[in-house]
């Protein structure tokens, strides 16, 4: 532990800023995908893979730790958000891209797949390609829950023709799969054996909103528990054993503990979770193992069942407090373990520990065009909304300079069920880079912060959740550090909204407003999700609740809708929406745009052609930035 601890503070000092002078590096280091990303380590311990970009190329790499070897393979436009190993010799390629499926009415979906890279034979095939009787309208087909007992096949759910999750043996040469387990229409989880045998299957029951797990541990297939949920539960892993199913319940608290729950449907009591802490997930391997949590909230932590882990992640922490550990992957027994650190200092750097030799060793950066001392500072705070709620929150301020009077960018998060932590978030290191103060609130409604502080937004939209958001840049003013008269709020999504929201609902506070696939009018995007999932399904359920707090009626949501309250807006607005949005509907733009120009007010529109709402292909953040950085400029006087 000591030699590990060792060879850390050896690679923070290299790496920690050594000047106050801060370069600027050209806005294309930001806003284009990173050069290193998605590293993964082989279970064996013996490769490493990771996407790398350069000249023009994508490339998934492979190389040899043993002897250095390295290899690359064109991947061409591939999206990739997903890399890991199945097997030793197996690399997969988690994708997703915007299609349009013509058998299916014509609509875009965001699709995503697997694609699987032999790392032998260099050859990498899409995976339940040419599988006969699948549902031809399904999206998502990605989803890999084990390697077979044969080391050949993937373990792959998918829904057939007769609309019924199946879970099929996938052939990684051929990508051909056929089924080897039944689902129903119901069934959304698998966990197996390496047989295929039934360790636990979740079904819900939309109609009824009945939850089930059912396995066949016990000999015979039969329900394990049941109970009524409003919302879809989900199961989180098994034991090392597999004597017992690995599930998250809410305390009384409003927070998590990891409990287990075994085989006759006894559920034990905690046996792991912290007082105030979220689990953010559990830790879990291909066949869905659990060997620990990862902590939500401004800071993640980690915890695992071996203490040592525990230990090392700490002590890490201890040493770089204002930065964000990520566990990457890791190989058999966790010998060794590639970690990302990103924050303050560190633009996402990739570290191998190696438990055996007691090492720490850097492996690269995923972005080498930006250096260590051109890294914002990201600090973490808190500060008090009007009716005394404490709102956690982010600031990324100019390194190297004191924040006074700084013109300000306010980014609201998405979801809005997620939250903003301390990461290197590329917008907002750019902007802060550039002289700006960045501040980014978890307003109510945000997840990471206990069940309470979530459901406090429920039916806040356009009101106490954005009345956070205003008090938190009031606060960064009345301390002086934000000059009100220099000030924009840009959003993605749910944060999007909230940038409009803020135009509509307090005009006085912003000098120009951003909205990327943002939502701008409510009951539009509620007739959307009732004509894709149906009327009575718990998606619209969730969304009436969130939205209005189940008083979804058409006057309430039309108060809570930007677009209703074009009039009010005082500052130019910039609207950016994916074409291909299968998430916010570009209709949610067009209808702001088109009632800004109604109302006599300047709105600038961008429509990103061929791109979803996450919008990470190559080119189209960089594009994002770029219109940005012209429109900030031109409304923000620095």
């Amino acid at each position: 532990m000591k030699r590990i601890m060792s060879s850390l503070f050896m690679a923070l000092a290299a790496l920690w800023p050594a000047s106050a002078q801060a370069p600027q590096p050209p806005l294309e280091a930001y806003g284009d995908l990173e050069q290193i990303s998605h590293m993964a380590i082989s279970p064996d311990g013996a490769h490493l893979s990771f996407l790398a970009r350069g000249g023009g190329k994508n490339l998934l790499t492979v190389m040899n730790l043993a002897s250095g070897e390295r290899f690359a393979a064109e991947i061409g436009d591939l999206e990739v958000y997903g890399v890991d190993w199945l097997g030793k010799e197996t690399v997969i390629l988690n994708v997703e891209e915007a299609l349009r499926f013509e058998a299916c009415g014509g609509r875009k979906i965001d699709y995503s797949g697997a694609f699987a890279f032999n790392i032998k034979s260099k050859k990498i095939r899409q995976l339940l390609r040419g599988t006969d009787g699948l549902w031809r309208c399904q999206s998502g087909l990605g989803n890999i829950v084990g390697l077979y007992k044969n080391g050949k096949e993937a373990l792959m759910p998918a829904i057939n023709e007769d609309g019924d999750r199946m879970l099929y043996r996938v052939d990684l040469v051929s990508g051909k799969g056929r089924v080897v387990r039944r689902g129903r229409r119901d069934t959304f989880d698998w966990i197996v054996e390496e047989d295929a045998k039934i360790i636990a299957q979740s079904r819900y029951d939309n109609d009824e909103n009945i939850f089930r797990v059912r396995s066949e541990m016990t000999g015979k297939m039969e329900t394990v528990v049941e109970f009524e949920t409003e919302r879809r539960p989900g199961i989180a892993g098994i034991t090392a054993d597999k004597s017992a199913i690995v599930v998250i319940t809410n305390n009384e608290d409003g927070f998590d503990s990891l409990r287990t729950l075994s085989f006759k449907g006894k559920m034990s009591g905690s046996v792991m979770g912290k007082p105030g802490k979220e689990i953010q997930y559990v830790l879990t391997d291909n066949q869905r193992i659990a060997y620990g949590v990862r902590y939500a909230g401004l800071l993640p932590s980690y915890e695992f069942f071996d203490p040592q882990l525990t230990s090392i992640f700490e002590q890490i922490q201890e040493r770089a407090p204002n930065v964000s550990i990520s566990l990457e992957s890791w190989s058999d027994g966790f010998d060794k373990i590639i970690i990302m650190l990103s924050g303050s200092g560190f633009a996402g750097d990739y570290f191998m520990i190696d438990r055996e030799t007691g090492g720490m060793n850097f492996i690269a950066s995923s972005r080498s065009n930006i250096p260590p001392e051109a890294v914002a500072s990201v600090t973490t705070f808190s500060y008090k909304a009007r009716d005394g709620l404490e709102i956690p929150a982010i600031i990324t301020s100019p390194p190297g300079v004191q924040p006074e009077n700084l013109p300000t960018i306010v980014m609201p998060h998405g979801g809005p069920e997620s939250h903003d932590e301390v990461t290197f978030d590329w917008m907002a290191q750019y902007f802060a880079n550039r002289g700006y103060l960045v501040l980014q609130p978890n307003f109510r409604g945000s997840d990471g912060f206990g069940d309470d502080f979530t459901k406090a937004g429920y039916g806040g939209w356009g009101g106490v959740m954005q009345d956070d958001v205003s008090d938190g840049l009031n606060f960064l003013v009345d301390t002086g550090m934000s000059d009100p008269n220099r000030v924009c709020i840009i959003g993605w999504s749910y944060g999007g909204y909230s940038a409009l929201a803020g135009g509509a609902f307090s005009p006085e506070l912003y000098n120009c407003v951003v909205s990327i696939n943002g939502v701008s009018q409510l009951q539009t995007m509620l007739n959307q999700e009732k004509r894709d999932f149906g009327r009575d399904h718990w998606v619209v359920g969730y969304w009436e609740r969130v939205m209005a707090k189940g008083d979804a009626t058409q006057d309430t949501l039309r108060e809570k809708s930007p677009a209703e309250f074009a009039s009010n807006f005082d500052a130019p607005v910039l609207l950016i929406h994916g074409n291909d949005d299968s998430v916010v509907n570009k209709r949610q733009s067009e209808i702001m745009r088109d009632k800004l120009k109604e109302a006599g007010k300047p709105v600038t529109y961008v429509n990103m052609r061929g791109e979803g709402h996450y919008m990470i292909t190559p080119g189209s953040r960089l594009k994002i930035l770029k219109e940005l950085d012209k429109f900030v400029s031109a409304n923000i006087d620095k």
